[in-house]
């Protein structure tokens, strides 16, 4: 089963792990364009080339760590262990998350990153091509098969979004909790999970 990505040249790939770096250290918010090619080594024009702004590198970024763990570090059989590598993934690095979320004072990075995060499951699920197709999981098929596919993945994915929000201000974050946070959603809405 793959994942929906395009391949990173070696460049964009150094890009995508500047931006991973610096979000360790930094809200999205104050990173810019050039602390992104310092970071990278690389020069203005040579960001320019593959990406637009910062947003469009996230996005690329969001894309290709979901690529890392559901293809490279798991095989994903059903919606559990999808569910599964979603956790390991945002609780392997929680800072990040944080730092793309609510440790941003003044841009609204949820709306962004709903809007981003739909777009990564829009292609997921009416991709043509078979090995990037996530639609013949049941929680991505009934998501698929909707009336309303773009709402219904952005519902969904403001749920998910909204979960790793309310964990990461939690004192005793674990992925444990995380987990039971995720099995709570599943079990509040059946049909969208079953």
């Amino acid at each position: 089963m793959g994942y929906p990505v395009k391949p990173l040249k070696r460049t964009q790939r150094d890009l995508v792990e500047a931006m991973v770096n610096l979000l360790r250290k930094e809200p999205f918010e104050k990173i810019t364009i050039d602390d992104v090619c310092d970071e990278a080594l690389v020069h203005r024009s040579t960001f320019y080339r593959y990406y637009h702004n910062k947003y469009e590198l996230l996005e690329s970024m969001l894309e290709y760590t979901a690529y890392i763990f559901f293809v490279e570090k798991g095989e994903l059989e059903d919606d559990r262990s999808f569910v599964t590598q979603l956790i390991k993934m945002i609780s392997q690095e929680p800072i990040i998350f944080q730092n793309l979320t609510i440790n941003n004072e003044f841009f609204d990075s949820y709306s962004q990153l709903l809007d981003i995060v739909s777009q990564i499951i829009l292609k997921g699920i009416t991709n043509q091509h078979e090995h990037d197709d996530l639609s013949h999981f049941p929680l991505f098929h009934s998501l698929a098969n909707s009336k309303n596919v773009n709402l219904s993945v952005h519902i969904f994915s403001g749920a998910i979004l909204t979960i790793f929000m309310e964990w990461i201000k939690l004192d005793n974050s674990n992925e444990q909790t995380l987990t039971d946070m995720i099995d709570n959603l599943m079990h509040e809405f059946p049909p969208l999970c079953d």
